[in-house]
């Protein structure tokens, strides 16, 4: 498949359809935001496809490899940074944990459905490490704020049973559930909806790209378990990996918002809003 420039300027111009129903609409997201937004994607994608470019024709697999923990290192501080947790305190813990979510579930997703051949191409395994690192960073961040947040509003419930005999892990079940629940509920969502509620871009891509369709169905379904394992794996081991840097040394909270400075006090929405905490567990 091969796009010419005048090919690929013309396919951008469809973008100038939805930017004029802003403007003449007045939608609140204004048409300098937007275009801030179109310049942000282009520029990006470029520079990852470019990069991406060199490592195929001069790159050998040591700089491939070298790519992929820089595309892991990103996807980690962005989720961190969304999470609004400390990026001092929580990088180590959870860079490692979506580190091994991306290895272990890339390296099975490679070995299922290419052979060991495609370990040692950057052709394979550069894009499935980009799609698994980027699906951890809305998962991770959504996680690990529920996490905290649970524990920041209804510490009572950590405490009580810490009182009555339960251990610290057992303690923070309830927590870890809540947890969990930001990445199990999206994916299963996500796959019951699959053609119907989302497009599975995957498997219209690789026929486009010439394969065959019953191929592209294949692979699209195993993208989708990959994800969702990525997805799930990465939480799992990032709210255990973080518990030492979440808790002093009297098992207390410690305070990690707004990436180090004094956390502010929990709001009447903020409680509100992380009500669904189940107050009875235990």
């Amino acid at each position: 498949m091969n796009i010419t420039l005048i090919g690929f300027l013309l396919g951008m111009l469809l973008l100038a359809l939805p930017l004029a129903v802003m403007h003449r609409y007045g939608l609140r997201i204004s048409t300098g935001r937007a275009l801030s937004a179109i310049v942000r994607m282009v520029v990006y994608v470029g520079i990852v496809g470019g990069a991406m470019y060199t490592l195929q024709k001069h790159g050998g697999v040591g700089m491939s490899l070298l790519f992929v923990l820089v595309l892991i290192v990103l996807s980690s501080v962005t989720a961190i940074l969304r999470s609004r947790l400390s990026l001092r305190v929580m990088f180590v813990p959870v860079t490692a944990a979506v580190a091994v979510s991306v290895v272990v579930t890339g390296v099975w997703l490679l070995l299922a459905a290419f052979g060991t051949g495609a370990l040692v191409s950057p052709r394979f395994f550069l894009p499935v490490a980009g799609i698994l690192s980027g699906v951890t960073i809305t998962v991770c961040a959504d996680s690990l704020s529920a996490y905290y947040d649970g524990l920041r509003h209804h510490n009572q419930l950590y405490f009580y049973l810490l009182g009555n005999g339960a251990t610290h892990a057992e303690a923070l079940d309830a927590f870890v559930r809540r947890a969990l629940e930001k990445a199990v509920v999206p994916g299963l969502s996500q796959m019951a909806t699959m053609v119907v509620g989302t497009s599975p871009v995957i498997m219209w891509t690789v026929v486009m790209c010439g394969s065959g369709a019953l191929e592209a169905a294949a692979f699209q379904l195993l993208v989708m378990a990959a994800v969702f394992c990525a997805s799930v794996l990465s939480v799992l081991l990032a709210v255990t990996l973080t518990r030492r840097y979440m808790f002093d040394e009297y098992s207390r909270l410690k305070p990690l918002r707004g990436n180090g400075r004094k956390e502010v006090p929990a709001t009447r929405e903020d409680t509100a809003r992380d009500a669904d905490v189940p107050e009875e567990e235990g």
